[in-house]
């Protein structure tokens, strides 16, 4: 029989159907102003500014950004923004989608665990809505700032499968949490590239709302378990975030014109949670001293474009190595030892394509082995080459046994681990806590390693020139009237 208007269950949060999460959320983005920033916060805004810059330059020639560019440049649009390290302007959506694929196309960008790979998923849309709207540097910086935010605090209140139990350590609840990434995804981090792009917009309050909602109905659906199955990767890896970019600038755009979201996303039976396979909402958490206390400050800068994992072990590898002068020829075997989870898996002897090599250990230590540059790794030629891949049968790879303990001294340490290179008739060995690039540490990349990093990723798509050039706008970025004037140094 079908239902009447009259039986129809009515929302629990009235006929506005405007819950209270969103217009917590919605009042942070809309009230925060840039003096309102700690200055540690600005900083690490800053910093992943120019590192995600790096890490799409870098991306330009793989075959994912390629592909991510080639797509932009069919769909077209108004010249509103641009597409890193290429000549190409387009509609802000489509620019956003480039720029999502070129930063993590190489797996380079940093993350947080949790929420994970957060700023290709917020970078690319206020890039190009910055562009669009002719934001000075301090309105990209605060933009950025509330992204990231928003997104680390959504992911907070999201419940793992398996459910909360208040009695847990902090460890135990950060393990469950990572199991319920890896079982996820991080599509969901989308909702800090609409942050963003709601701010540098000038949403108002209900707005900002809607655009929340009609972001949670674009959200990519949680394909990361498949992606963690499986190898060789596609390119769709665990997340797609050149799509949820597109998402987020959309629904802003949305938004903006009048178009009516989901204003009660986050609550009730079937709210975004449930959509999204997790066990439960707990909102509370998300907003806990919001605007007083920021738990997006403390990324992890990738040194190396590949997984994570492997960094610590590879920080061993690369020391034995140039410390001792060791030659390819002179090496018998190498033992590595990390993350039991990356570790104790089997991979392929071949290497398809650039996304498979990001996640193959075998490959990438036979690479560092050969003293080849890391920003060469995932090109064609490295991946034919044949002294690289009959290098791969001389790479051994295990679990650490004691890496439950260490992470439970310090979660942190789950990217340490091990290298044993066995040459001229000795064994050379090294062990890191935590791998280069963990914040709040002594391994923690400083600011001009960043900048070094920035260099090396942009030396082969723009001039000399232009990089000084965007280093002097990235550094004094709060300073710069117009960020048209940086997107003019890291574009052709």
């Amino acid at each position: 029989m079908v239902k009447t208007r009259e039986k129809w269950d009515l929302h629990p949060f009235g006929d506005d159907r405007m819950n209270t999460f969103s217009k917590e959320i919605a009042g942070f983005i809309l009230e925060t102003d840039f003096e309102d920033l700690p200055d540690a916060v600005i900083r690490e805004s800053k910093r992943i500014i120019m590192d995600s810059l790096a890490c799409a330059l870098a991306g330009v020639e793989s075959d994912r950004g390629k592909y991510a560019v080639a797509l932009s440049e069919r769909l077209g649009g108004p010249r509103e923004a641009s597409i890193i390290g290429t000549s190409f302007k387009g509609s802000c959506a489509y620019t956003a989608f480039a720029n999502g694929e070129l930063v993590n196309a190489l797996d380079y960008d940093a993350l947080e665990i949790p929420p994970g790979h957060t700023p290709p998923y917020v970078i690319p849309a206020a890039l190009s809505m910055a562009e669009h709207t002719e934001a000075t540097g301090k309105d990209l910086i605060l933009a950025v700032a509330l992204g990231h935010e928003v997104a680390a605090r959504i992911d907070r209140a999201l419940v793992p499968r398996k459910g909360a139990v208040k009695e847990e350590t902090e460890w135990q609840q950060s393990r469950q949490r990572e199991e319920s990434y890896l079982a996820s995804g991080q599509s969901h981090l989308l909702f800090g590239g609409t942050a963003a792009g709601s701010r540098l917009l000038n949403l108002d309050e209900t707005k900002i709302i809607h655009a929340l909602g009609i972001s949670g109905h674009f959200c990519p659906i949680p394909t990361n378990r498949k992606f963690q199955a499986f190898m060789p990767s596609a390119m769709t890896k665990y997340g797609t975030s050149g799509w949820a970019s597109i998402a987020s600038v959309t629904a802003v755009l949305l938004a903006e014109l009048g178009y009516l979201g989901d204003t009660s996303l986050f609550e009730g039976e079937y709210a975004f949670w449930r959509m999204y396979s997790y066990g439960g909402w707990e909102p509370d958490k998300a907003l806990e001293k919001i605007g007083k206390t920021w738990f997006s400050v403390g990324m992890g800068y990738k040194p190396y474009p590949c997984h994570r994992a492997m960094h610590g072990p590879l920080d061993c590898l690369m020391s034995i190595l140039h410390g001792n002068a060791i030659m390819p020829e002179e090496i018998e075997r190498i033992r590595v030892l990390g993350n039991p989870a990356i570790f104790e898996s089997r991979y392929p002897m071949e290497v398809p394509n650039h996304v498979a090599a990001q996640f193959n250990p075998l490959y990438i230590f036979s690479c560092a082995a050969n003293r080849i540059d890391a920003v060469y790794w995932q090109s064609q030629d490295t991946m034919k080459s044949p002294e690289v891949l009959r290098f791969m049968e001389r790479i051994v790879l295990g679990g650490l046994p004691d890496m439950a303990e260490r992470m439970g001294r310090d979660p942190r340490s789950r990217w340490g681990g091990t290298a044993e290179v066995f040459a001229r008739s000795k064994k050379y060995m090294e062990t890191r806590m935590f791998a280069k690039g963990t914040s709040g540490t002594e391994a923690e990349m400083t600011d001009d390693e960043l900048i070094d990093k920035f260099r090396r990723s942009g030396f082969r798509v723009l001039p000399g020139e232009k990089m000084d050039r965007a280093v002097s706008y990235l550094c004094e970025l709060e300073d710069v009237k117009d960020i048209k004037g940086l997107m003019s140094e890291v574009t052709l």
